[in-house]
């Protein structure tokens, strides 16, 4: 199997330089609405054997699940996938008092895939599209 990458033109302003360079982007065939998800997990995993609105009904649980234990300061393993956890990033300040929560923005959740996750891709050669 390839992944395919496009070759894109960017430019780059650093120290106030505007220096146009090429880089290599993945390319994204569209998205997989959660429907669809829910549809695959129903056909590989159990084989039929569950319901489409079975599975919604888990996936849907272990979303709540999962956004309970983030806002709750707790770091989520997902087995054999990896581990989310909750983060934002904010401006530095000079002295300690001012770092208040008005200069901590963009609030994210991180993903870390173990090991056996990112070793899917080092199998997979690279193509041009």
């Amino acid at each position: 199997m390839n992944l395919k990458y496009v070759v894109k033109k960017t430019v780059f302003g650093f120290e106030g330089t505007k220096k146009t360079r090429y880089v290599g982007r993945s390319l994204l065939a569209g998205n997989v609405s959660y429907s669809t998800l829910c549809d695959q997990v129903t056909k590989q995993g159990l084989m039929g054997v569950l319901p489409h609105s079975t599975v919604k009904m888990v996936m849907d649980a272990m979303i709540d699940v999962i956004g309970w234990n983030l806002t709750n300061h707790m770091s989520v393993k997902l087995h054999e996938l990896g581990s989310l956890r909750p983060a934002f990033r904010g401006k530095s300040q000079e002295a300690k008092e001012d770092v208040t929560a008005k200069v901590l923005n963009h609030r994210k959740i991180l993903f870390t895939p173990t090991r056996q996750f990112k070793n899917v891709l080092d199998e997979v050669s690279l193509k041009e599209s």
